[in-house]
């Protein structure tokens, strides 16, 4: 059965229906006749095609869309500071007020200087307004006010530019209108015309319960917030642009589960907020639209320091053969330097989830470009994003399905404490850490050697999960980091990680697991984690003398056919690679520049030119870059969770102490930190090596030269 009474934009998609509406390709008009005239409703259109899983709909009643009235039956107000004239019935003129007391359409046309439109009615039935040609301002109220009403719905008629300006003024304890354009009832605006708001006491556009856009053009400049839908926003379509002193869009309510949502189904948003873009307090489900967003004074305004993260954390002590190592100190996390630290100022936020389906988004953000208090789920689109913190950030789980998501500039790229990629094709550059699996603490454990024993754990439920896409990382921190695990199942994942030896391409407190696709991972050689277990293809670990970059590697195999093979677009000194070509028991040529090695495959995961240890995790921190006389200004601090041993965890070849001679394993002792030749300590020190100070505390003196780990 069809059903006449609702237009429903549900966001199911890949079935197109009319009345309801079911499906994200969707396309819907509205025929009614009546005796003096046609109504004809407008096209509800998205290119949407993507199955979406927010479980939201954004319904609109068939009246919503209709655009057209008759114009026998409506009311007519020409507005004037001279005395405003009125034609039928239900509105009153009233010097600078008109009041609207019943249900019915209004046409408004003219200027108002000093006035405001004010609706109050008690009927059961919906309030249509026609602005054809409005211009009104009010320096002690909100030029438009919905008191009371059912619904109102208005229509900007076509051609035309309707203008809507308060001022700043005081507040008053029995008015506060907080916006130019402001309802205490379900507000629905459609048409083709225009909209301008100049809102110099607060807000643009508000609502205290629904507001939904079918289509129109809105030009908003506002004190505070730029549209506010309380109870729900929803945007079938339309062409919004915001400036706003502090969030653009935004959804409000935070006592009710099912309300607080915003749906934008399709649209052009142009929006620039000194603090967050669009914000929901429960859901943001985007489907569709074209999106350019610029929060606080964008990315640039943040400072990311080399170093300011502080040091890697302190050493465990060395264990006993078939002991464990003791715990060692955590590094603090990064410090990032913003002038407006407190003030939120993310793109894309809401406090329960993010479902993003389609669109083209571009976000410039001094917060984060994409953050949810709880989940994320991308399905397509494409997302670019600068962001002055993290480029997508969830504090629970982060799921990619879909789409096109580059994050060109950030401190880190991906966050949450739960990460599945199951496809995609994401570009990351990381100040710090590419993609990070963490439960949101700001440190990380760091735990001692474990020589000939079972090495300890100090993960915790945080998990990365590859399944397939195309993942290209560029960090300066970790590439693939996770307190947990890594598991990669499919997709091709490139990392150009680190040059400090303090971090690592790819770096996990539990396990990694390889089970099909392709690594190639490439970083320094100070700390190599080496991945748990691989099958379905063998892991192949090589280090070897520092490669410049866009100096060539390969793997070939014994008939000198290429297996992998890529140019790093950074230094390099190790590699991680993984592929189900890579054969255990076969012989491979491993090159990078003009030196080889050949290594034989004896097992799932074969090292080549690294001293392997088991090893704990590294220090949560990025470690300062060393330079002539020590680390620049890091300022690690030691934490106080267990280091257990994590996966294993490289020395460099030909570590020495003071003396030139290789660290050497006390017999269950505690010895003192090997020192480095010459330098003095920097504020910004790295940790011990093994044989430090019980609990790692040892530090390393900073050599006379640069700290790089290549």
């Amino acid at each position: 059965m069809i059903n006449y009474k609702k237009l429903t934009v549900a966001l199911i998609c890949g079935t197109i229906l009319t009345f309801p509406i079911a499906g994200c390709g969707l396309t819907a008009q509205t025929t009614e006749n009546t005796a003096a005239t046609t109504q004809q409703g407008i096209t509800l259109t998205s290119s949407q095609s993507v199955a979406d899983t927010s479980g939201l709909t954004l319904e609109f009643d068939e009246e919503d869309t209709v655009t057209s009235y008759d114009s026998t039956t409506a009311s007519y107000v020409t507005l004037s500071q001279n005395g405003s004239t009125v034609k039928g019935s239900g509105v009153t003129a009233d010097g600078s007020t008109v009041t609207i007391t019943q249900a019915g359409t209004y046409v408004l046309s003219g200027t108002f200087s000093d006035g405001s439109i004010v609706i109050n009615t008690e009927d059961k039935a919906t309030v249509r307004i026609i602005l054809n040609g409005v211009d009104i301002s009010s320096s002690t109220t909100a030029p438009f006010i919905v008191q009371s009403a059912k619904k109102v719905i208005v229509t900007l008629a076509d051609n035309t530019v309707n203008k809507f300006t308060d001022s700043a003024r005081s507040t008053t304890e029995s008015e506060d209108y907080s916006a130019a354009f402001y309802s205490k009832a379900d507000l629905v605006l459609n048409g083709s015309g225009t909209l301008n708001i100049n809102a110099g006491y607060r807000n643009g556009i508000k609502s205290t319960d629904d507001l939904k856009v079918v289509s129109g053009t809105y030009q908003i400049t506002a004190a505070e917030d730029g549209v506010i839908g309380k109870d729900l926003l929803g945007i079938a379509d339309g062409n919004f642009t915001i400036k706003s002193g502090t969030d653009g869009m935004k959804s409000t309510d935070d006592k009710d589960t099912t309300k607080g949502n915003i749906i934008i189904a399709g649209g052009t948003f142009k929006i620039e907020a000194a603090s967050d873009g669009i914000q929901a307090e429960n859901i943001l489900d985007i489907q569709n639209g074209t999106f350019d967003i610029t929060t606080g004074n964008g990315s640039a305004a943040v400072e990311m320091k080399s170093g300011d993260s502080g040091a890697m954390g302190g050493m465990g002590t060395m264990g006993v053969p078939g002991q464990n190592g003791s715990a060692g100190t955590s590094a603090s996390s990064a410090s990032i330097s913003s002038d407006t630290d407190s003030v939120s100022m993310k793109a894309l936020k809401a406090s329960n989830a993010i479902y993003i389906c389609g669109g083209t988004i571009t976000l410039d953000t001094e917060d984060d470009g994409i953050h949810s208090n709880d989940s994320i789920t991308i399905e397509s689109g494409n997302i670019s994003i600068r962001s002055g913190d993290d480029g997508v950030h969830a504090d629970s789980s982060l799921t990619v399905n879909g789409g096109a998501i580059t994050v060109g500039y950030c401190y880190e790229g991906l966050e949450a404490k739960d990460i599945v990629i199951n496809n995609g094709d994401i570009t990351i550059s990381a100040e710090d850490d590419g993609i990070n699996a963490s439960d949101g603490s700001s440190t990380m454990q760091t735990g001692g050697f474990g020589m000939g024993g079972q090495n300890q754990s100090s993960s915790n439920s945080s998990a990365l999960t590859i399944n397939g896409g195309n993942l290209y990382v560029e960090a300066d921190g970790d590439g693939l980091d996770s307190n947990g695990s890594i598991t990669v199942n499919g997709g091709t994942t490139i990392v150009c990680g680190p040059t400090s030896s303090g971090d690592t391409a790819v770096d996990f407190d539990g396990e990694c697991v390889l089970n099909g696709g392709t690594l190639m991972a490439f970083g320094s050689n100070g700390m190599v984690e080496t991945p748990t277990s691989a099958s379905n293809g063998s892991c192949i670990v090589a280090g070897f003398t520092s490669q410049q970059a866009n100096t060539a590697f390969s793997i070939t195999d014994s008939n000198g056919s290429t297996v992998l093979s890529y140019t790093p677009e950074k230094a390099y000194a190790a590699a991680v690679c993984y592929s189900s070509d890579l054969k255990s028991g076969q012989t491979y040529t491993v090159t990078a520049g003009s030196t080889s090695q050949s290594v034989t495959v004896n097992s799932s995961v074969t090292t080549s030119g690294i001293s392997s240890m088991g090893g704990g995790a590294q220090g949560g921190g990025k470690m300062g870059s060393g330079q002539p006389g020590g680390m620049q200004s890091g300022n690690g601090t030691g934490g106080d969770a267990s280091g257990n041993a994590g996966g294993g965890m490289s020395l460099p070849d030909g570590t020495t102490d003071g003396q030139g001679n290789a660290p050497q394993m006390p017999d269950g002792t505690q010895g003192e930190v090997p020192g480095m030749p010459g330098g003095t300590t920097g504020s910004g020190q790295m940790g011990g090596q093994p044989g430090g100070n019980a609990g790692g505390n040892g530090g390393m003196n900073a050599q006379n030269s640069s700290s790089n780990g290549i």
